[in-house]
């Protein structure tokens, strides 16, 4: 499967956007965003204190803060990952009672239902040991109005038969049913060449333009799968290979279970990262670059130094090219597609200039395109 070498592009900064949060978090668990052509809203979970903030970057102001663990709000659960749908359906998810929740913006709670462990055993026998969410990788379904869940498995990914099994969970929220576990993961990963990434940050979902198929990006890959969850079968790959990353990547060789292991081969050769989104024109798919273990003074680097890109795909999920950022300044992991452009966040611990008592942002796009 051919994958070229990317053409370099340049993505041009239109807005800075720098938002006083005195007492508020402003590094959050995980965070989301929602746009049209007038809004630009930002929500962030603050694990400590149970809470969704909610800031609107166009005002350059906090907007309001969802509480879960204040019965006199929504009922108390305890958030662990969520998706915003729209202002009016944002989807909150409890790892610890398996419950969903939908609530709006503007603190109004709008209905609960429980996924039954018991029932998914029935359903499902075996094949899955529980309902994990990984940071923001539920996703709710638009064609089919369902919403799908990541699953834990009963064995690792070094054990025989982990890339065999299916490890997302489908759920009809509105007919409060299961209806299916899915998932097929790319061919380069097999019990022959388990990634090290597998069972640490998997994948991330997003959406597709076809009824019964969704776009899976699996961490550590550099192909877009393009997957039909209805039969059960992988129907295209798109090549995201980035030009600061081995191709491919060299073969793990540590142990699995020890996480500096995992830490140390991602440092040295770079990482395919989640995606950022559903909105706009393009997507954009960061990539943290192959760095050395230690710098020139000899201390260990960490995963904020080094430099990254985004490859950039069209609607159509081919390659535009790739844009490249400087280290030490950006926030690689909190970025965020908008109808506006690429939203990049500036919480870099290493950033001499990073305030902590401002939530910062910086917006590109492409000179003279909508995004």
């Amino acid at each position: 499967m051919p994958c070229k070498d990317n053409e370099l592009i340049e993505l041009e900064r239109v807005e800075r956007f720098l938002i006083d949060v005195d007492t508020l978090q402003y590094k959050h668990f995980i965070s989301a965003v929602y746009s049209n052509d007038t809004t630009l809203l930002y929500f962030g979970l603050d694990l400590g204190r149970n809470a969704i903030d909610i800031f609107d970057l166009f005002a350059g102001s906090y907007l309001s803060t969802l509480h879960f663990s204040q019965p006199y709000t929504f009922r108390p659960i305890n958030v662990v990952d969520f998706f915003v749908l729209n202002p009016d359906s944002i989807f909150v998810f409890s790892d610890t009672s398996y419950k969903l929740q939908i609530v709006s913006t503007k603190g109004e709670f709008v209905t609960e239902k429980r996924l039954v462990s018991d029932e998914i055993a029935a359903l499902h026998g075996e094949e899955i040991i529980g309902i994990e969410p990984l940071p923001a990788s539920i996703f709710y379904d638009r064609h089919n109005r369902y919403l799908w869940l990541p699953v834990t498995q009963p064995v690792r990914e070094y054990e025989p038969g982990f890339f065999e099994r299916p490890f997302i969970l489908g759920y009809d929220f509105n007919h409060d049913k299961l209806v299916g576990l899915v998932g097929a993961w790319p061919y380069h990963f097999n019990d022959n060449n388990p990634s090290p990434f597998a069972q640490d940050c998997w994948y991330q979902i997003l959406e597709c333009p076809y009824p019964h198929e969704m776009m899976l990006l699996f961490n550590g890959s550099p192909y877009l799968v393009q997957y039909n969850w209805y039969a059960d079968s992988i129907a295209a790959y798109y090549c995201i290979k980035s030009n600061y990353v081995p191709f491919p990547l060299p073969k793990f060789k540590g142990d699995y279970e020890a996480p500096e292991d995992r830490r140390n081969y991602s440092l040295q050769n770079g990482l395919y990262l989640s995606a950022t989104g559903q909105f706009g024109r393009y997507r954009y798919f960061p990539v943290r670059h192959s760095q050395p273990l230690f710098n020139s003074q000899g201390k260990r680097h960490d995963f904020y130094s080094t430099g990254w890109s985004v490859v950039v795909l069209d609607e159509q999920w081919q390659k535009i090219g790739e844009a490249q950022f400087p280290a030490n300044i950006y926030d690689i992991y909190n970025l965020h597609n908008t109808v506006h452009g690429l939203l990049v966040s500036k919480e870099n611990p290493n950033n001499p200039d990073n305030e902590e008592d401002y939530l910062e942002f910086e917006l590109y796009r492409f000179n003279n395109n909508l995004q």
